[in-house]
């Protein structure tokens, strides 16, 4: 199954929604596309 970018960027905005750390997630996620 194709996960687009923005499928992948919505699915990653949802878990640091519901993290308690979302600083370090979001980081973490752009580090991995940048």
């Amino acid at each position: 199954m194709k996960v687009t970018l923005d499928e992948k960027a919505t699915l990653a905005l949802k878990d640091v929604l519901k993290d308690k750390n979302p600083d370090a997630k979001i980081r973490v996620y752009f580090a991995g596309i940048g």
